[in-house]
């Protein structure tokens, strides 16, 4: 989670203009404490955080599922106990899913602003299923509150050092270097 907090804040650091729009939208809603209901009337927080996680997937790998029986995949025999991993952040940089991969899109995100609906498979970053991350929705609660307390309070900016961050993969992604976000109250 905190891996997955500081891109998010790199990259509303990085787009300025998008972070604007979300200190409004986070203006307009938040009146004291963040409540659930808060949050359901945040779609572009909501779309900042999936855009963040498109971008840098926050496990590169995927999961990995064990076989339980033959299969063919692609004209490909695979055997049972085989070990399956999809790499879903390849996918979500892949202009066949997504226009403008490259680019930091939280419209995207938006459902009067998509031009295309996006494959629920594509995009699936605590995975799916039995098998799906217990803790989703605490993250997703946590990350939106936190970064609306953040951005409510304070305009995020990088310190030009920080300003070429690679992700390093591990198990989780992580910024490469250490990270010197400036934070100026509103």
């Amino acid at each position: 989670t905190a891996g997955a907090t500081t891109f998010v804040l790199i990259h509303l650091a990085k787009y300025q203009e998008k972070q604007e729009k979300l200190y409004d939208e986070v203006k307009d809603v938040v009146k004291g404490t963040i409540t659930a209901d808060d949050l359901q009337k945040m779609p572009y927080l909501k779309a900042c955080v999936k855009e963040s996680f498109r971008l840098v997937y926050p496990i590169p790998g995927g999961a990995v599922r064990m076989l339980d029986k033959d299969i063919v995949l692609s004209g490909y025999h695979i055997p049972k106990n085989t070990p399956l991993q999809i790499c879903t952040g390849t996918t979500c940089r892949d202009e066949k899913y997504f226009q403008n991969p490259d680019q930091f899109l939280p419209e995207r995100w938006l459902r009067e602003d998509s031009e295309r609906k996006v494959d629920p498979f594509v995009f699936v970053p605590f995975g799916h299923g039995p098998r799906n991350c217990v803790g989703q929705r605490f993250a997703e609660i946590e990350i939106h509150v936190l970064i609306a307390k953040l951005i409510k309070a304070y305009k995020v900016q990088l310190q030009e050092s920080s300003a070429d961050i690679e992700v390093k993969y591990t198990t989780f992604a992580r910024p490469s270097v250490p990270v010197n976000l400036v934070l100026k109250e509103r």
